[in-house]
């Protein structure tokens, strides 16, 4: 058993192999999709059931939180956003009002 399961989201594939490369020498960590978009990913959630998403922010199609908000409906897990234009410590406390975000990601 590998452990948590991630669903990848971002359309740029040389990210995605850069993100699974990493991801994937971790022993307790496995990589179970990845989507170029949030329309595809909400498909893949409920097909591949996994532990975790890990979506950037800057996807083609709807807007981020729009993303996050069908994800969720789709199955209520976790999703972690990374962006290379904007740390989260910006968005995140305002986003839900929060005095300390809970996690800021730059990848």
């Amino acid at each position: 058993m590998k452990g948590v399961r991630i669903l990848l989201i971002d359309n740029h594939e040389l990210v995605r192999r850069g993100v699974r490369s990493m991801l994937e020498q971790e022993k307790d960590m496995e990589i179970v999709g990845e989507c170029p978009s949030a329309e595809e990913a909400i498909f893949q959630m409920v097909r591949i059931h996994p532990d975790i998403a890990l979506m950037d922010t800057q996807l083609p199609g709807m807007n981020w939180i729009e993303a996050i908000s069908n994800l969720k409906k789709s199955r209520p897990v976790p999703v972690l956003m990374s962006s290379s234009w904007l740390s989260l410590r910006i968005i995140g406390p305002r986003l839900w009002k929060l005095e300390q975000p809970a996690i800021s990601l730059k990848i």
